[in-house]
């Protein structure tokens, strides 16, 4: 538990007798940028809540930075929309939430701040940002305690491709320049899948799979897909021949990890169905999260 930034064990949250979180116990190293991934109502931003004392846990426990000083522990958040000053500048929105702080009133850093999260914007107001400056500008805020741990609570929705991307770039880059750990929550898995280093699975409250980016690549199963159109006999001859299929309009898939494309092929010759075209594929990380959660449903009724 050396490099352990954040532990919980078996946190919980209820909320008239309904349980939100659901005895979640998990480890987050220091240094990683950790996706927290689940759909809509699966108790992100609850976890998140509770793991920044914005509400108090049920039952179970959490800690941040628990090898740490009390002093040292730096921890900033972003939980849904970002509260800004409408009215100020960026960098009069840094001054004002640097007072609220405690922090001291250092132009050259907030420019320096600024300038690290790209946002140039002189007296610009604040209510004129398009979502991604406001965004980038709630990250700057987020950034002016000099934190070791950053939460964001869905920090992409709403971004048109460009500032998504950009804001992924920004976050390796803090992850990577100053050593900052990120817990970011999100059900775009497309794009987590781009720059995470490790996961958190959530479904229904519970925490269903943690794993390294590493090793969920590793596990990432293939599969032969055939493109061609007599479904109905394809399916039956693969079957037939022992194979793992899935069947639908024009295509056919091999499931089995052990399939090998000239096998398939060969059966398919045999039974005289012309294939317009065959590839393998690899498991895309929603294909991951979507079998988690078949495997968690079939769990849940054993």
């Amino acid at each position: 538990m050396t490099n352990a930034i954040i532990t919980t064990t078996n946190l919980t949250k209820e909320y008239n007798g309904k349980r939100v979180v659901d005895n979640v116990t998990l480890q987050i190293n220091q240094g990683e940028i950790c996706g927290l991934v689940g759909k809509n109502g699966a108790g992100k931003t609850t976890l998140m809540r509770l793991l920044t004392g914005l509400i108090t846990p049920t039952s179970g426990s959490f800690a941040i930075c628990p090898n740490q000083a009390r002093t040292d522990t730096k921890v900033a958040a972003l939980i849904e929309a970002p509260s800004l000053y409408g009215g100020l500048s960026a960098m009069d929105n840094l001054r004002a939430q640097a007072r609220l702080l405690g922090i001291a009133d250092d132009r050259a850093y907030f420019d320096k701040t600024l300038q690290l999260v790209g946002l140039d914007t002189g007296n610009q107001k604040a209510a004129t940002f398009s979502l991604g400056m406001k965004q980038r500008l709630a990250i700057a805020v987020a950034l002016l305690g000099k934190p070791s741990l950053v939460l964001l609570d869905e920090p992409t929705n709403g971004l048109d491709p460009q500032g998504i991307m950009d804001l992924r770039q920004l976050f390796v880059q803090l992850n990577q320049q100053f050593g900052i750990t990120f817990v970011i929550s999100s059900h775009i898995l497309s794009e987590l899948g781009k720059f995470a280093t490790s996961y958190c699975f959530v479904n229904n409250g519970r925490l269903i799979k943690q794993a390294t980016a590493a090793e969920i690549e590793s596990n990432c199963s293939k599969l032969v897909r055939v493109n061609l159109q007599d479904v109905p006999t394809a399916y039956s001859l693969l079957k037939g021949a022992g194979y793992t299929v899935e069947g639908r309009l024009g295509q056919i898939d091999v499931l089995d990890a052990d399939a090998k494309v000239a096998d398939v092929v060969g059966v398919l010759a045999q039974g005289g169905v012309d294939i317009v075209n065959v590839q393998t594929i690899s498991q895309t990380l929603e294909d991951y999260y979507v079998a988690l959660l078949k495997e968690d449903k079939k769990c849940q009724k054993c």
